[in-house]
């Protein structure tokens, strides 16, 4: 079978324009979550995903079952994010930070990754293969590397989530990771006040969709697509916390 190495191009400066009103919304909605209370961001990509899979059993027009037991069975994302929030804000991320954070947030002995490893067959039937397991340990090198710049808030999130997915450094929890380093990047170039983008269900359920996005911004070097469905699935993700973060506010009033 074919194959072909995933790199993850940081020329993302062309397809980040226009956005900014975006990250505008999400801090604003991370600003109103701090008001309303920490608890109120727990469980947002468990309960975006309920309702997903609601809505998909209903219209029978999924792309895909979503998988719900990643989200049950899993630990929540959201209170290991804020755990670690500190850390984002003030740049003192690391990797042993890294690796603490996945083995919390997959509740499993995950490791640095120490062996080649490949995905699965896309559309085209072609095999991608994820870095050598050095140059992959490097991701977050890579990440630090970008200065924060609020102008390109967008799309340095969006290449720190392609970074920590394309690297694939750990033998586990690599999506929660990426997932994490979006929000991680936002809050450090744009104030984002707390974890109030539950992206997880929505990629599970456009997982195809994301891989091909994936794949053909490690080919050709061209963000505009992968940018263009960060934006689309990210603006559902927020739209979401700011139904529940009104709703609990106007619960409270």
């Amino acid at each position: 079978m074919n194959s072909r190495i995933f790199v993850c191009c940081p020329d993302y400066v062309a397809a980040c324009q226009n956005h900014q009103a975006l990250v505008d919304s999400a801090v604003d909605v991370s600003r109103k979550a701090e008001i309303a209370g920490r608890d109120i961001v727990v469980g947002l990509e468990l309960r975006l995903a309920l309702l997903m899979a609601d809505e998909v059993a209903k219209s029978h027009s999924g792309p895909r079952p979503l998988p719900l037991y990643r989200f049950i069975e899993r630990p929540a994302t959201e209170p290991v994010a804020i755990r670690y929030w500190p850390r984002f804000l003030n740049e003192q991320f690391d990797e042993g930070d890294a690796l603490a954070m996945v083995r919390e947030m997959t509740s499993t002995s995950v490791e640095a990754r120490c062996m080649s490893v490949m995905s699965a067959a896309s559309s085209d039937g072609v095999r991608s293969v994820y870095p050598d397991p050095v140059v992959a340990a490097q991701w977050l090198s890579r990440i630090r590397a970008l200065p924060p710049n609020r102008g390109e808030a967008f799309g340095q999130a969006c290449f720190c989530y392609a970074e920590a997915a394309l690297s694939h450094p750990f033998t586990d929890g690599n999506g929660r990771l990426a997932r994490m380093m979006f929000q991680a990047s936002l809050a450090r170039t744009s104030g984002l006040h707390m974890p109030v983008i539950p992206l997880g269900p929505i990629i599970y359920l456009y997982h195809k969709v994301m891989i091909a996005n994936l794949v053909y911004l490690s080919r050709t070097g061209d963000w505009t697509h992968f940018v263009e469905f960060m934006s689309r699935i990210t603006r559902r993700a927020i739209t979401f916390s700011g139904q529940c973060v009104a709703k609990a506010i106007n619960s409270g009033a």
